[in-house]
């Protein structure tokens, strides 16, 4: 399994497993066995520093900070982009209910990019009955994974397996791969990290970690798969530190 870390602002130990944002530092597991559209901001891109190479308002703008996306050799460094704090998105302890709703729009942005040369049309929806299902499921694991300090797809015993069937989402959540040449097992329609946003608003960091999962092969595999429709994501905090969890189906 591919481990990397995206460091923005400052490096918090954790490990990421799979298959960036100024002043914002992402760890954990990225990985597929770990595993709308949102108002118009204003972008502008931040200087990076040198990647490290180790294993993710108010009207007056506050001072951007520099970012640094630290990957493996294997994988090149994703550019994060500023984005403008609001008046409603700014402050020390970040909202998580925000970064959620923030992230299912970045997800379904990049999922539908025309620019991108595997993008197509099709928006994962978290509002839908088994949307909500996902949802509980994903802020479920993610306070498990704060309360043990680690972002990993077992926590408290369970994991990805278990928490779809507790969900009864087993059988529903087998989506065909491309071509359907076999079903996915649902190991591959989940993605954790956790995230230390260095006073980044919810915005930032949710675009940081989306940059940041969609420059990896592993979960942009999961994030374009073809055949789902809902998605559920949850973000728990503990010690300054956001843990989220990402499910598909």
């Amino acid at each position: 399994m591919n481990r990397s870390v995206i460091t923005l602002g400052v490096v918090v130990l954790a490990v990421l497993s799979v298959s960036g944002l100024a002043g914002v530092a992402v760890e954990g597991t990225l990985g597929v066995d770990a595993s709308q559209p949102a108002p118009t901001e204003s972008v502008e891109a931040s200087s990076a520093t040198t990647p490290h190479t180790d294993s993710v308002s108010p009207d007056t703008p506050r001072s951007e900070k520099t970012a640094a996306v630290v990957t493996q050799s294997t994988e090149a460094p994703s550019t994060p982009e500023a984005v403008q704090p609001t008046p409603t998105d700014s402050g020390t302890d970040i909202d998580t209910a925000r970064l959620e709703d923030r992230l299912v729009a970045a997800i379904n942005d990049r999922r539908g990019n025309p620019i991108a040369n595997d993008a197509f049309d099709g928006s994962l929806s978290d509002e839908t009955k088994t949307g909500q299902k996902l949802s509980a499921m994903a802020g479920n694991h993610s306070e498990r994974m704060a309360a043990q300090g680690s972002a990993s797809p077992i926590a408290n015993g369970s994991d990805t397996t278990d928490r779809y069937a507790a969900a009864g989402l087993s059988e529903q959540c087998r989506l065909r791969h491309e071509g359907n040449a076999y079903i996915r097992p649902v190991t591959d329609l989940e993605l954790v990290t956790s995230v230390d946003p260095n006073g980044a608003n919810a915005t930032r960091t949710a675009n940081a970690v989306a940059d940041h999962w969609f420059d990896l092969s592993g979960p942009r595999d999961t994030l374009y798969v073809a055949n789902a429709n809902h998605i559920g994501v949850g973000a728990a905090t503990a010690d300054g530190v956001v843990y989220i969890t990402v499910n598909l189906c």
